[in-house]
């Protein structure tokens, strides 16, 4: 009887140690970005996950993602291609956990083209389109600029290298008016603080580059540029040499006279080189300006008939590193850097937030047709992983 007694106390223990054992189930708290589409990063904050990112399981809407970086509190992953709206599901030893909300698809669709063919990647390169072709080039890849583009042929989805100019830059200007490319200014030499004011036209025909009046402002890197009715306009940048650094100026650059005149200054939120501009139409330009993480800035308006600056509404996102644009048919894109793509309504003044495939600033844009297409750049840093300068070129399609 005591032999028996014992052994149940013995049992009793061993169901007590097994209960002590059992790790406390995951929780999710939070869901950030709670909408999206496939390949963004999408962080989770709860308790209890596994420290080890392959021992958790998670799905969204019933299909699973990758886990890219884990910590007992946060879970670090990518949505998965196919991504339909709908709860998030954490597992682990077992033990499961469903998001209160749904991560939310958005509308519009990205599709993986052909990689840059610089191995080493690019960001903060120029990019433009002319006719049917597409064209990147320059920026840099290990801190310091590059020579050359390449173009796109979305009809073969190829690249082929273009001439060099001679003059490595990044950061620079690039500007399309009649089938011509016009493009300079920007570094030389980021860790010398060294830039260029030179300025070219590119003939994608001859495949040539023809040097053109110098801009007449001071040097600088992160200058917008922007064309509206047959006329380039620049400005904007900064130099941290100079004093105040951040530039506000803008100046009208004339294809036909070779000619450069400066017209009014910018306000004064409007100054330095993380910037996004786009026109839609030949008369206006929209610009923005703020330092990264700045809190819903200002948009502005640049009317070229009156010379005159008016104040639209705040952006309804913060600005990030090394926004990007892109123009298709009557709208305008801001690929903000942050999972972010936003749509803006120039009728009603308004944005409304599209699809993004991932995290991504300082890259580049050119639009096709209907398509917009978006890449290169620098990604993100995990402590676990390293996803920072990139090759991979994607089609957007609205």
């Amino acid at each position: 009887m005591k032999k028996i007694f014992r052994f149940i106390i013995f049992l009793l223990i061993i169901s007590g140690c097994h209960k002590t054992n059992q790790p406390s189930p995951p929780a999710i708290l939070r869901v950030d970005p709670s909408a999206g589409a496939a390949g963004n990063y999408v962080f989770i904050y709860g308790s209890n996950f596994d420290t080890i990112a392959s021992n958790n399981l998670v799905s969204f809407n019933g299909i699973n993602a990758p886990v890219i970086d884990a910590s007992d509190s946060l879970l670090i992953v990518q949505a998965p291609a196919g991504v339909t709206t709908g709860k998030v599901t954490v597992s682990r030893h077992n033990q499961r956990t469903t998001s209160v909300n749904d991560f939310v698809v958005l509308p519009g669709s990205w599709t993986q083209k052909k990689d840059f063919p610089d191995i080493y990647g690019r960001f903060s390169a120029v990019g433009f389109s002319i006719g049917d072709k597409g064209y990147i080039g320059f920026g840099g890849n290990t801190g310091f600029p590059e020579d050359g583009l390449f173009m796109y042929d979305p009809s073969t989805n190829s690249w082929t290298q273009q001439a060099l100019l001679g003059i490595k830059m990044q950061q620079a200007v690039a500007v399309t008016v009649n089938n011509k490319a016009y493009l300079g200014i920007g570094y030389t030499d980021q860790n010398a603080n060294e830039y260029t004011n030179s300025f070219f036209e590119y003939d994608p025909v001859a495949n040539t580059y023809s040097p053109k009046a110098d801009f007449p402002g001071a040097g600088r890197f992160g200058a917008v540029g922007i064309a509206i009715n047959n006329r380039i306009y620049v400005g904007l940048g900064a130099d941290p040499k100079s004093v105040p650094g951040d530039y506000s100026d803008l100046w009208q650059y004339d294809p036909v006279t070779n000619i450069w005149t400066r017209k009014a200054d910018a306000p004064p939120s409007v100054r330095g080189h993380n910037s996004f501009v786009f026109s839609l139409n030949d008369s206006t330009v929209y610009i923005c300006s703020g330092a990264p993480g700045q809190h819903q800035p200002a948009l502005w308006l640049y009317n070229a008939n009156t010379d005159s600056w008016t104040q639209k509404n705040n952006l309804p996102f913060d600005l990030s590193w090394g926004p990007s644009t892109m123009v298709i048919g009557a709208n305008a894109y801001v690929l903000n850097g942050w999972d972010e793509n936003w749509l803006y309504n120039p009728s009603s003044d308004e944005w409304t937030q599209k699809a993004f495939f991932t995290s991504r600033m300082f890259g580049v844009s050119f639009v096709i047709g209907n398509k917009g297409y978006f890449g290169l750049g620098a990604g993100v840093q995990f402590p676990h992983a390293n996803h920072y300068i990139n090759t991979d070129v994607w089609e957007f399609t609205p």
